[in-house]
């Protein structure tokens, strides 16, 4: 069962809806269990978010913010929240409000009901709100890391519930690792013992204007991609290694 929680959030530009954010955040995660944390990462934020941040900490002892001093992108700002100290699960989510927070109520009710450790919950995309392009170019990315990992759940983004155990090897052989930008599901899911997938809808952002694009859409996959390289290869060093 899960006692402890820490939601780790990268945040870029999103001052219009943080305090929603937030308010919703504490409305659904407050029944479920006391012992919470809300991390939220400020990747250089270029609008007000950083001020608004630090206004809401002022009312919200759940709240610890890191402000980056250079903009990193969402996948080194999500590594650098989960180098926190955490508590025993983890919940990340984009902080747009594509991901619903209410949702966090199926990811921890499907995580007690399997009740194992090194268990990880993926959010599946359903009835997404985005152009067909992006569907497509969804649908290729999806496709492309399937051909290095056969055992990624297709059509998941970066909303899931993990445990500590697994953030931390995650973290231990990526910090060997010199790559910049991928989906954070990649690594997470690749140190996975166990995964499974529930269907979440996917709505569309607030604002109808997406933080990534095409051209960042393909520079996460050619990223995923060397990343999931580079684990591959990492481990069999330590494999050749052990043996020798």
């Amino acid at each position: 069962m899960i006692a402890e929680v820490s939601i780790v959030i990268p945040i870029y530009n999103e001052a219009l809806i943080l305090d929603e954010l937030i308010s919703r955040l504490i409305t659904t995660v407050s029944p479920l269990t006391k012992k919470y944390e809300l991390i939220l990462v400020n990747d250089c934020s270029t609008d007000d978010t950083k001020e608004v941040l630090e206004n809401l900490k002022l009312t919200c002892d759940k709240l610890k913010v890191i402000s980056l001093k250079k903009n990193m992108g969402q996948f080194l700002a999500t590594v650098a929240g989960l180098h926190q100290e955490l508590y025993k699960h983890i919940i990340i989510m984009d902080g747009d409000l594509q991901d619903n927070p209410e949702d966090i109520k199926s990811l921890i009710k499907e995580y007690n009901n399997r009740d194992q450790a090194n268990l990880t919950i993926f959010a599946s995309k359903e009835n997404r709100k985005e152009s067909h392009f992006i569907q497509l170019a969804t649908l290729i990315y999806n496709g492309l890391i399937k051909l290095r990992d056969k055992n990624w759940p297709s059509n998941i983004g970066s909303f899931l519930l993990t445990s500590r155990s697994t953030i931390d090897d995650a973290l231990k052989s990526f910090d060997n690792i010199n790559v910049t930008n991928a989906n954070i599901s990649v690594l997470i899911n690749h140190f996975s013992e166990e995964v499974k997938t529930i269907p979440i809808e996917k709505r569309a952002r607030y604002d109808k204007v997406s933080r990534i694009g095409n051209l960042g859409l393909f520079k996460e996959a050619i990223g995923s991609l060397i990343l999931l390289c580079k684990l591959r290869i990492s481990k069999r060093g330590n494999i050749e290694r052990n043996i020798k």
